[in-house]
């Protein structure tokens, strides 16, 4: 039985590279009975949604572990899979309280009749993609250091604005405020004092702001706020307000600081037509 005996070996360690593969890519396989209505999952697939390996899985206890909100996506999945058609679903699963992005993929398995007698497929861990371009939409549209919207967002939000007040033939107060010698700041305590004083800036001017109103970071210490149905009158008061907010002392790395600010104001339509 020589012949016999080798071949198991050759297909022990096959199965044991592929085990290492998926380990590896954090690829998983599965396999769908449904006559019995159970789930065969590989080991990286058991260990990915926190099952122990060998454990029966049922459909239902599969998806006891699949995030709420995508479990309807994930039914309308399987009834396409049901139908013989293949394909593919991104969706979040909850392993350990912590919510976790997998990408699965999967193709029907037919009798010889052509009727759908299961599936076959692959689950895999994709949160770490998810997380670079989760961060790179939030660089593309928020200044990195205090979270605000940057140039490209408030672009988008004031022709917004703009075209509510002229539907509406209403005002939009638009202030520029700029920190008065933050230069000093810098150059004699260290760019990290500087960062966490417009860090604190930008938080207590969102306090103040309405969920209507758009605070952005311009850049360095330079900020634009939007301001609807704002004329010059309440335009005026709301800039005295953000200059006594901002006068307050600030204790930052034990420093005790005290910064003044300068703001500009422009009003629709009187002052100009776009953000220019």
């Amino acid at each position: 039985i020589t012949e016999h005996k080798q071949t198991e070996l050759a297909l022990q360690q096959s199965e044991a590279n592929l085990k290492r593969a998926q380990a590896v890519a954090r690829i998983g396989s599965w396999q769908l009975d449904l006559e019995h209505n159970l789930l065969k999952w590989s080991d990286e697939t058991h260990r990915m949604f926190d099952i122990p390996s060998g454990t029966p899985v049922k459909y239902q206890t599969f998806l006891e572990h699949v995030y709420t909100e995508d479990i309807h996506a994930l039914e309308a999945s399987r009834q396409v899979l049901l139908k013989g058609a293949p394909y593919r679903i991104e969706y979040r699963i909850v392993v350990k309280d912590e919510i976790r992005w997998v990408e699965e993929c999967a193709e029907p398995e037919l009798t010889p009749n052509g009727i759908v007698c299961g599936g076959i497929g692959t689950v895999q861990d994709i949160s770490d993609r998810k997380q670079a371009e989760e961060r790179l939409k939030f660089l593309a549209h928020c200044d990195a250091l205090t979270g605000l919207p940057n140039r490209t967002q408030l672009d988008d939000r004031i022709k917004y604005s703009l075209s509510l007040a002229k539907r509406s033939n209403g005002h939009l107060a638009v202030m520029f405020l700029d920190l008065d010698h933050f230069k000093n700041i810098n150059d004699t305590l260290g760019h990290s004092v500087g960062d966490e004083l417009l860090i604190e800036i930008a938080r207590r001017l969102r306090l103040e702001m309405r969920e209507e109103d758009t605070l952005s970071r311009l850049g360095g210490d330079e900020f634009i706020m939007l301001f609807p149905s704002t004329d010059a009158q309440g335009a005026s008061q709301v800039a005295q307000k953000i200059l006594d907010i901002i006068a307050e002392p600030y204790r930052i790395k034990n420093y005790d600081l005290n910064v003044t600010a300068s703001i500009g104001i422009a009003i629709y339509p009187n002052d100009g037509q776009d953000l220019e």
